[in-house]
């Protein structure tokens, strides 16, 4: 057994240096043969990554000896480019994540990056797949998903306190940037597999000129505030602020709407607990922005003798004892 240490900064793919030492140590290896073993003391990111990076360097060290096969004539070209399709290319399995541009890593330096160089989409591809491998099922039988704990975090980011976000949201800057790396180191081995990897992963950024700027300022870009249909709320303002004896009467059906509203707006969410808190959060905070004045006034003033908390039944009974 040979012990390798990877220096790999927690949450992040740098330095790039890490890369080259493990293709280094599985380049002369028989990639169907040799077993690796990955471990992190501090969790399961690191650990992941080392897996992702093996399991890309070894699937085109696999193509790399399934073309020559062909080429000795052992086997035909369909056969050979239907393993590779199907072991290194093809979605493990059907599924709803497919239709979700941010399940599927498709951020807007990502797509930045594929369109300044095309080569980069067969790496994604490949790096997509081994993701997924080393992912958590029904796709994979690893522990984390390199690309789906974007958004994943992205929506604990949203459901979190102010404080909290701030966290959440330097780790969701890393994955992005991490998940690059990925697809760029993809796109690298593809390239240079053939040959052994003589040129190192690092030599082959240096040749990208913008490649790091890229990432650097884009790692950010994303919709970190959820946008609210404005004609929507603009339409329940005006319907909340018109004077009515019946107040009361159309509240229920204003709160439906409310929550219709809130529904749209997370309506990319898969089902549970955090949705269920966002879409309460984002009712009540809109309700309090459309209230009328006045209402608004006697509500603050009744929170703040009371020391109540604005969450959303505490507005809507408050404003049901005010009202009646």
């Amino acid at each position: 057994m040979q012990i390798v240490r990877v220096p790999i900064l927690e949450e992040k793919a740098l330095p790039e240096e890490c890369f080259d030492i493990i293709v280094d140590t599985l380049v002369k290896e028989n990639p169907a043969k040799t077993q690796c073993i990955f471990s992190s003391q501090l969790g399961k990111s690191r650990t992941t990554l080392g897996m992702t990076i093996a399991c890309i360097t070894k699937a085109v060290q696999m193509s790399e000896k399934l073309d020559k096969m062909v080429e000795t004539g052992i086997g035909s070209k369909d056969w050979a480019e239907y393993i590779i399709h199907h072991m290194f290319e093809e979605p493990n399995v059907e599924s709803e994540d497919l239709k979700d541009p941010n399940l599927m890593g498709e951020f807007d330096v990502i797509k930045e990056l594929l369109e300044k160089w095309p080569e980069t989409k067969e790496g994604k591809i490949l790096a997509d797949k081994m993701i997924d491998i080393c992912g958590v099922k029904p796709e994979g039988t690893g522990i984390l998903n390199l690309r789906k704990c974007i958004i994943q975090t992205k929506y604990k980011y949203d459901a979190a306190s102010e404080d909290r976000q701030t966290v959440w949201k330097k780790m969701i800057i890393n994955f992005i940037e991490r998940y690059f790396y990925i697809v760029c180191f993809a796109t690298y081995a593809k390239e240079n597999g053939h040959d052994g990897f003589k040129k190192t992963f690092v030599e082959w950024i240096d040749e990208k000129k913008g490649l790091r700027e890229m990432i650097a300022n884009g790692k950010d870009q994303l919709e970190w505030e959820r946008m609210v249909d404005s004609n929507a709320v603009n339409a329940l303002r005006n319907s909340l602020c018109a004077p009515s004896e019946d107040f009361i009467k159309t509240l229920g059906d204003n709160v439906y709407r409310l929550y219709k509203i809130s529904h749209e707006t997370y309506r990319d969410m898969p089902r549970g607990q955090i949705k269920d808190t966002l879409m309460r959060k984002l009712t009540c905070k809109t309700l309090m922005e459309i209230l009328p004045a006045d209402l608004l006034t006697a509500i603050q003033k009744e929170m703040a003798e009371k020391k109540l908390t604005s969450d959303f039944e505490t507005v809507v009974g408050l404003i049901v004892s005010i009202k009646c």
